[in-house]
């Protein structure tokens, strides 16, 4: 049994921007099941003659990941992603 969690956050002052990720991981075996989230609210840019464009946004984004090592070596994940209210459904599978 294996646990990773990364958590981070950056701020940019010019523009307020704020992003927080967190990046979490739990495996048994041969198989896992991983989180990731970020979320980025950006204010509007400031120039340096203090001209402020309309820059701002906001973004979200959410995974989640099961993978898992086959029999023979190959690799099958299945992942749920939503990105700004869009979801993607996806599964992989790899041969080595």
């Amino acid at each position: 049994m294996v646990l990773k969690v990364k958590i981070g956050q950056t701020f940019d002052s010019n523009a307020e921007t704020k992003t927080s990720i967190a990046d979490i991981t739990y495996g048994v075996g041969q198989s896992y099941l991983r989180y990731n989230l970020g979320y980025t609210d950006s204010g509007n840019y400031e120039t340096g003659t203090g001209i402020k464009p309309k820059t701002e946004y906001r973004t979200s984004n959410n995974a989640i990941t099961y993978g898992s090592r086959l029999g023979d070596g190959s690799k099958l994940s299945f992942l749920i992603q939503t990105i700004n209210r869009r979801t993607l459904v996806i599964l992989v599978l790899r041969w080595i």
